[in-house]
C-alpha cells in the first residue's frame, strides 16, 4: 500500500510540473510580444520625429530660397531677362545642411521679360530627403 500511494504521488508531481512549464512559457511569450510591440512603437516614434525634422528643415530651406531669389532681384535690375520663367535656380541646387535650396520666378503669362508691369511670383523650394517644401 505504501508503494501504491508513492506511485500516485509521483504521477501527480509530473502533472503539476507540466502545467507550471506551460504557464511559464505562456508568460514568457506574453512578455516577449509586449517587448516587441514596445520596440515597434519606439521605431515608429523615431520615424515620425525624423519626418518632422525633415519637414521643418525643408521649410527653412524654402525660406532661404526666397531670400536668395530676392537678393538676385535686388542685385540685378534686368532680372526679368536674366531668368527664365518657371525654371529653378541655381542649377545644380544649393546644398545646405541635409537638403537643397532653389528658387524660381513664375509669370502668369509664362514670359518674364515681355512686360515689366506683369506680376511675377517668387517660389522658394527646400528639399530634404523625400520631403519637399515650396513657399512664395
Amino acid at each position: 500500500m505504501n508503494q501504491r500511494s508513492r506511485r500516485h504521488h509521483i504521477s501527480g508531481t509530473h502533472r503539476r510540473s507540466g502545467y507550471l512549464y506551460i504557464a511559464t512559457l505562456a508568460t514568457t511569450t506574453i512578455v516577449a510580444v509586449i517587448g516587441l510591440a514596445a520596440m515597434s512603437l519606439a521605431r515608429l516614434k523615431l520615424k515620425t520625429a525624423e519626418t518632422g525634422n525633415h519637414r521643418a528643415e525643408a521649410y527653412l530651406l524654402s525660406l532661404s530660397g526666397i531670400e536668395n531669389g530676392m537678393a538676385q532681384v535686388n542685385e540685378n535690375a534686368s532680372w526679368r531677362t536674366a531668368f527664365t520663367n518657371n525654371t529653378e535656380y541655381p542649377s545644380p541646387a544649393f546644398t545646405l545642411g541635409n537638403g537643397t535650396m532653389t528658387y524660381k520666378f513664375v509669370d502668369d503669362d509664362s514670359n518674364l521679360s515681355d512686360d515689366a508691369a506683369d506680376l511675377a511670383t517668387l517660389y522658394g523650394i527646400g528639399r530634404v530627403g523625400a520631403r519637399s517644401m515650396c513657399r512664395w
